[in-house]
C-alpha cells in the first residue's frame, strides 16, 4: 500500500462510521492512490440507515383504535425521580413497599410544604436532612426497580397517603424528635409532623 493508502483507508473508515454518505468517486480516488494497475468497478453509493427512528417519527405513529390496547410506554427516569428513588432505597430499602412509600411521601410532603426546598433533590441535599444523593450509586437490581416504582408512585400521587402529612421520620430504634407530633409507625420508622 502506498504512503497514502493507510491514512486514506482510515479516513474512509471514519467517514463510514460517522454516517457520512460516500459518493462512488471517493472509492475510485482511493484506488488511484493505492496504484491499482487494473481498472475497478465503482461501487454503488452507500447510505447508512439509522438504527432507531428519530423521536419526531415516533410521535407520528398511527393512533390506537378501540380494539388496540396500547403497550405500556417505558417510564422515563429523570434526575428528580432518581433522587427520590435513592432516598427510598437508602432509607427504607429493607422495609415493605408501604414503608418505602411512606418515606417517599414524607419527601413529597416536604416539597409541597413550602418549609423546605421546592424540589426533591433540593430536599435531599438540605443540610442535616438526608445524605448526598449525588454520591450514592446503588446497584440497579430488583430493589432499585422497586424503589423507582415507589418513587414514581409517590411523585405522581398514585396511591393514597399512607402516613398523612408527616414531614419527618427516624428509625424506630433511635430517640424521638423533640416537639414534633408523632403520627404513626410503619415498619422500622416512626413518622412525625
Amino acid at each position: 500500500m502506498s504512503r497514502f493508502g493507510k491514512p486514506l483507508a482510515a479516513a474512509l473508515g471514519a467517514a463510514l462510521l460517522s454516517g457520512t454518505t460516500l459518493v462512488p468517486d471517493a472509492y475510485a480516488l482511493a484506488q488511484d492512490y493505492v496504484s491499482s494497475p487494473t481498472p475497478i468497478a465503482r461501487p454503488a453509493v452507500i447510505q447508512l440507515q439509522p438504527v432507531a427512528p428519530p423521536l419526531a417519527e415516533e410521535s407520528q405513529a398511527a393512533p390506537a383504535t378501540e380494539d388496540d390496547s396500547p403497550a405500556p410506554a417505558p417510564a422515563a427516569t429523570d434526575a428528580e425521580l432518581t433522587c427520590l428513588a435513592k432516598i427510598v432505597l437508602h432509607e427504607a430499602g429493607n422495609q415493605s413497599r408501604t414503608g418505602q412509600l411512606a418515606v417517599a411521601q414524607v419527601v413529597m410532603n416536604r416539597v409541597h410544604s413550602g418549609r423546605f426546598a421546592g424540589t426533591i433533590c433540593g430536599v435531599a441535599m438540605q443540610r442535616g436532612q438526608f445524605f448526598n444523593v449525588h454520591a450514592y450509586n446503588p446497584p440497579h437490581d430488583a430493589r432499585w426497580r422497586l424503589a423507582l416504582d415507589v418513587a414514581r408512585d409517590a411523585r405522581e400521587g398514585l396511591s393514597d397517603p399512607v402516613i398523612g402529612d408527616a414531614l419527618f421520620f427516624h428509625a424506630a430504634y433511635a430517640g424521638g424528635i423533640g416537639s414534633h407530633h408523632q403520627v404513626g409507625r410503619i415498619g422500622g420508622h416512626i413518622f412525625y409532623r
